[in-house]
């Protein structure tokens, strides 16, 4: 039986490696997971208190909700890529010794990224109720936005993951090139208040795009516009088929180049 195109032995495969990948990173660390579950958390408090005096208004339906909506989506596309980076060069003795199919060490990454969204989002339910923000159906809808926004991070990760191989110094340049993702995908301000081509910008971001179909989603209780979805399809689809074209024509060369 397989899930995804993956078979038990696959899903096995993924669950060992972020097993390991764990293990490895607690090791020296004592609050470990506990850390790696409380920071998006921290990270959603801290931007609130700080940018809800300077822009928090009658616009917003709800400023915190709005900040940690943006948050939560954020951090899943920023740790899912950027864990990726290592997905190949870390597992180099795997990689050398076994025949593990090579995808299976990006979607480890991918999968652990899932597993942190997933105590943040509960974190999130909490603030839900915490700022009156009704359940609604349309919170579902969340569903299908954090399935196309998976399948960008894991064509970006496997972009990532051949490049870091080839060019180490690829974790410098990416760490400043989320530095300005943070600040360009709207997360404590509405793009509305952005003028001219800066909004523009702001609004074909794929990130801010997965931002706003959440905010409309659950907080406004509303049907994300066709628009929205389209311009996400679009680029997850994208950044995925040039993902996996880069991966499968670099991969053994990769290999014998570790």
């Amino acid at each position: 039986m397989k899930v995804f195109g993956l078979t038990k032995q696959d899903l096995f495969v993924i669950q060992q490696l972020a097993h390991k990948d764990k293990s490895r990173e607690n090791a020296s660390s004592f609050m470990g997971q506990f850390w790696q579950i409380l920071n998006p958390f921290i990270n959603m408090i801290v931007l609130i208190l700080v940018f809800s005096t300077m822009f928090a208004n009658k616009d917003f339906v709800n400023y915190p909700m709005f900040v940690a909506t943006g948050t939560m989506i954020f951090e899943l596309f920023n740790f899912g890529t950027r864990n990726s980076l290592g997905a190949l060069v870390s597992n180099k003795n795997f990689l050398i010794k076994t025949q593990i199919d090579k995808r299976l060490y990006i979607m480890e990454r991918v999968y652990v990224a899932i597993i942190n969204f997933t105590y943040s989002f509960v974190i999130y339910l909490g603030l839900m109720i915490f700022f009156h923000i009704p359940f609604r159906w349309t919170m579902m809808l969340l569903i299908p936005d954090i399935i196309l926004l998976l399948l960008l991070i894991y064509g970006m990760g496997k972009i990532l993951a051949v490049i870091n191989v080839l060019f180490a110094d690829i974790t410098y340049f990416y760490q400043i090139f989320t530095l300005f993702l943070f600040y360009g995908s709207a997360l404590f301000y509405s793009p509305a208040k952005i003028a001219g081509s800066a909004r523009d910008i702001i609004t074909f971001n794929p990130v801010y795009v997965a931002v706003a179909i959440a905010r409309i989603a659950i907080i406004d209780g509303k049907i994300p516009g066709v628009g929205l979805w389209i311009k996400l399809f679009v680029y997850s689809s994208v950044i995925f088929l040039i993902g996996k074209k880069v991966f499968e024509n670099s991969v053994e060369n990769i290999v014998a180049k570790i």
